[in-house]
């Protein structure tokens, strides 16, 4: 079958082909949500190491697409890693702005392990681009948001940045 295809065709590393052969399998089943989300998981496979403008240009894709359909759950989850992706690509405004929506869309479907990781990804664009106060107040943010739903391992990396924000702060303001 096409989905063993596509499945044997990643097993084997050979990620691009199987990302053609699942977005082929998910174009001709003509279900738009599957297609969406064909279109998101290459993307976020692709992220790790491909394009960033055509990373970028697959979210954008799936964005419009997950509006038109709608699939609201999923729309945090394409904010929040096209702002990564802009982040890394050296468009902070872009991606400041693409995280505080993301923000703001989990905190409307009440998805607190996906607004603390979101407000992870805003701490670390102020982070990287040296401006380490908002990047503090971004990670207690999400610190609290963990405690309270018992996520400890996201904690410890939370606790890990917030030292490093807080170190660095202290480092520029003294």
């Amino acid at each position: 079958s096409r989905l063993e295809d596509a499945l044997a065709l990643a097993a084997r590393g050979d990620l691009s082909h199987a990302m053609e052969a699942e977005r082929a399998l998910a174009d001709r089943c003509g279900d738009p949500f599957i297609r969406v989300h064909a279109r998101v998981a290459e993307a976020d496979a692709l992220a790790a190491f491909g394009s960033v403008e055509k990373v970028i240009a697959l979210y954008e894709t799936a964005l419009i697409e997950c509006q038109i359909l709608p699939a609201p759950r999923l729309i945090p989850r394409v904010l929040h890693h096209m702002g990564e992706c802009c982040t890394r690509a050296g468009f902070p405004a872009r991606a400041d702005d693409l995280l505080d929506q993301a923000v703001q869309a989990y905190r409307a479907l009440s998805d607190r392990r996906g607004e603390a990781s979101a407000l992870m990804g805003v701490g670390n664009a102020a982070f990287l681009r040296g401006d380490p106060e908002p990047a503090v107040a971004c990670y207690e943010q999400a610190a609290e948001l963990q405690r309270h739903a018992g996520l400890s391992r996201s904690l410890v990396l939370t606790l890990a940045n917030l030292g490093e924000a807080e170190l660095a702060r202290n480092e520029t303001a003294g």
